[in-house]
């Protein structure tokens, strides 16, 4: 008879102890944004499989400049591009760029001189333009991100040297 009441106290205590993780570590939580990055084994699950995939790899090492294709992920998009001389004291105008539906915007400008001017115009389609941002005596190269401010943007640069610039500009979209 006491063997038989050790394993009901055992069956007991073994059912409490699993009921309770359960209740600690639910099998699924709504608490955060599923992220593909922890989802290691790719199964569209966050669990505790993807925390043992981990757990065996802790400890490893490696190279971390190895090259890694990544698919499906968001990229910048160039909408204008251009290389190109600018006079002495003149100024270079690109068109209107458009910039809707955009979050950022990175602006890549480089000359072969330092000192000049860049401005960054920004506008409802058709409406006014209004400086965005302004840069006097830039460097030689110049890359700055923004919010994506309105509908369209313009850049501007102005060479006041007497020498001629060499210009190149790139205007990337991030989604």
């Amino acid at each position: 008879m006491k063997f038989r009441r050790d394993l009901v106290i055992v069956v007991l205590v073994t059912f409490c102890l699993t009921a309770t993780i359960f209740l600690v570590f639910p099998t699924s939580s709504s608490s955060g944004t599923y992220d593909p990055w922890i989802d290691t084994n790719e199964d569209g699950a966050i669990d505790i499989f993807d925390a043992i995939g981990l757990a065996n790899t802790f400890g490893t090492s490696g190279d971390p400049t190895k090259n890694v294709t990544v698919t499906n992920w968001p990229s910048n998009k160039l909408a204008y591009s251009i290389e190109t001389s600018v006079g002495g004291v003149a100024g270079f105008e690109s068109p209107y760029i458009s910039v809707a539906g955009y979050s950022k915007i990175s602006i890549c400008i480089w000359n072969d001189a330092a000192q000049d001017q860049y401005w960054l115009y920004a506008r409802h389609r058709g409406g006014w333009d209004f400086t965005a941002d302004y840069a006097e005596n830039m460097p030689n190269d110049l890359v700055k991100t923004y919010d994506a401010p309105n509908e369209e943007i313009r850049v501007r640069f102005f060479n006041h040297d007497a020498g001629t610039r060499n210009l190149k500009l790139d205007v990337y979209l991030i989604p």
